[in-house]
């Protein structure tokens, strides 16, 4: 889930960072454009992400990120109002409510911040220009951009399966089965919609155009574009959590300490050294984690504000996209900051 590469090949970005360029050549897509500098302008073009998209994103890592990626519900709280998971995607942003209501916010183009009504949902997941949610039983449902089967989540599982995690990337979306077993759809351009086959993970995470999930042993396995080596994590590692971004992914080794992989550009890749962090999540040019006293960090990109958290804050979640970062306080509250444009980074 994270370039407004995808906002550039998701919506192309008219600043033309050198990241949307690469991406927008990779994905060879384009999208309605969106930036900061204009009062969103969208023409309903064309696609590309991470998220954070991220994804972002945001991923769904022990919580993307959509990545962005799909996040699970992290807040204890018997208000049903208050928000218990939340996932920035390319132009948008979405959270999940502890009654299992969602809420949108941002860029709707396509319609990715309108999600069907009357339902409850146990995770979220943002992704370029579409969101993905799973049921109280298991079922996944996305809605927003299907130019690429992105949100083509009909009729993936069996009556009987339930999917335990999803992560929505820049075009495509994988899911995770009860087994273990992965699952995904949409854009196959890079190979980020091939999983491994005989494979079980515990956690998956989708970017730009590649995935990476970790199996039960915590060694990562990743898959699709990796032409910024951002699919080829260091070998003999063991993770607890891990979040792809546009063309980087990063993750959290067993004693917290960060590492991360990929393009380097804007200093995404480079986290603090000494610090252990309880999350993570990477965005387009920038990733934010949380230590264990749930105070944010983030390094990388910055033109937007979007690695700049709020100075006193403490979180118990945090969600990176491509040009803002939305986390979740202790008392079930949103607070976000960088690009608010389209509105992504406005409270719920």
């Amino acid at each position: 889930m994270s370039l407004r590469s995808l906002s550039v090949a998701k919506p192309i970005i008219t600043f033309l960072a050198v990241t949307m360029q690469a991406s927008a050549l990779a994905c060879q897509e384009l999208e309605p454009t969106s930036t900061p500098d204009t009062q969103a302008t969208i023409t309903a073009s064309v696609n590309a992400t991470l998220v954070a998209m991220p994804t972002a994103v945001p991923t769904l890592t022990p919580e993307p990120t959509n990545t962005p990626t799909p996040t699970q519900a992290t807040t204890a709280t018997t208000d049903p109002t208050k928000l218990t998971a939340i996932s920035s995607g390319r132009f948008h942003t979405s959270a999940l409510r502890a009654g299992g209501s969602l809420v949108c916010r941002g860029n709707d183009v396509y319609s990715q911040a309108s999600p069907p009504a009357g339902e409850k949902f146990t995770a979220i997941s943002s992704g370029g220009f579409h969101t993905c949610a799973l049921r109280t039983h298991g079922s996944p449902v996305c809605w927003g951009n299907n130019r690429r089967g992105q949100a083509n989540a009909s009729g993936l599982a069996r009556p009987s399966e339930k999917v335990i995690a999803i992560s929505s990337g820049g075009r495509h979306t994988c899911a995770l089965r009860s087994d273990g077993s992965p699952v995904c759809w949409g854009s196959n351009w890079e190979g980020e919609a091939s999983p491994p086959t005989d494979e079980k993970f515990t956690t998956i995470s989708s970017g730009l155009g590649h995935t990476c999930a970790l199996r039960s042993d915590g060694s990562p396995v990743c898959w699709g574009g990796n032409w910024k080596g951002q699919a080829s994590p260091h070998a003999g590692e063991r993770f607890t959590a891990i979040s792809c971004g546009d063309f980087h992914t990063c993750a959290l080794r067993t004693n917290g300490s960060p590492v991360c992989w990929g393009s380097n550009e804007n200093g995404q890749a480079s986290p603090p050294v000494g610090e252990k962090f309880i999350t993570i999540s990477s965005g387009q040019g920038h990733t934010c984690a949380l230590r264990v006293d749930g105070s944010p960090v983030c390094w990388g990109e910055d033109e937007f504000g979007q690695a700049s958290p709020p100075h006193g804050e403490v979180f118990t979640s945090v969600s990176s996209s491509s040009f803002h970062t939305c986390a979740i306080r202790y008392d079930g509250s949103s607070v976000c900051w960088g690009d608010n444009t389209d509105g992504q980074a406005s409270p719920t």
